[in-house]
């Protein structure tokens, strides 16, 4: 085949490019799952569960109450905020544990000046040696993201680098280097034959 009929070898910075995508995919995927564990192990308050106790959290978020044992009534604690306003505890029964706590109701933040009020439950022995934990309380919408960035977009970037580098890699294995053009070989003076009689004798 003539040389300039030759069909290059794809550039190796689209190996660069598939492999970037896979590395891209992997952290993205690291990061979000790290992020996630983070947030369900870190701890804003740790307290006991009777008396009263001032606690300043993330203003404007939503939190979780825990505790390490749901007792006769579940929940042991109220809440006011700094205007003494009384905060709004959403209580739940699905008994979702993390990291050995039991989830037993979520509440909004507001200013994130909290003063937790507890009775130990109710039980009416005191707290008993129960504590309550503070701490991100996971939902839908927190699986939902975990699931999209943990999942799909490492996905759609892991596929995307794959198919670069597969099919970078066999266009340059089905592909020769091109040859080296012939050098260039400047026309010299004519043939003339040994004997021949200079031209105008």
């Amino acid at each position: 085949m003539p040389y300039a009929a030759q069909r290059r070898r794809p550039r190796a910075w689209w190996f660069v490019l598939g492999g970037g995508l896979m590395l891209a995919a992997l952290i993205v995927f690291a990061v979000t799952v790290a992020s996630f564990v983070h947030e369900l192990a870190h701890t804003d308050a740790r307290f006991a569960a009777e008396g009263t106790h001032q606690v300043v959290l993330p203003a404007h978020d939503e939190r979780g109450l825990f505790v390490d044992d749901l007792g006769p009534l579940g929940n042991p604690c109220t809440a006011r905020d700094d205007r003494g306003g009384r905060v709004a505890m959403r209580l739940t029964d699905d008994g979702d544990d993390v990291n050995g706590w039991v989830l037993v109701a979520r509440f909004d933040t507001g200013d994130g000046h909290l003063t937790f009020s507890c009775d130990g439950g109710g039980d009416g022995g005191g707290g008993g040696g129960r504590d309550v934990r503070i701490a991100a309380a996971p939902d839908g919408s927190d699986l939902a993201r975990l699931g999209l960035l943990g999942a799909v977009v490492p996905g759609l970037l892991g596929f995307a680098g794959f198919v670069v580098v597969l099919v970078t890699g066999i266009l340059w294995v089905s592909r020769r280097r091109p040859p080296p053009p012939p050098p260039y070989v400047p026309p010299g003076p004519p043939y003339t034959p040994p004997g021949t009689p200079p031209a105008g004798a």
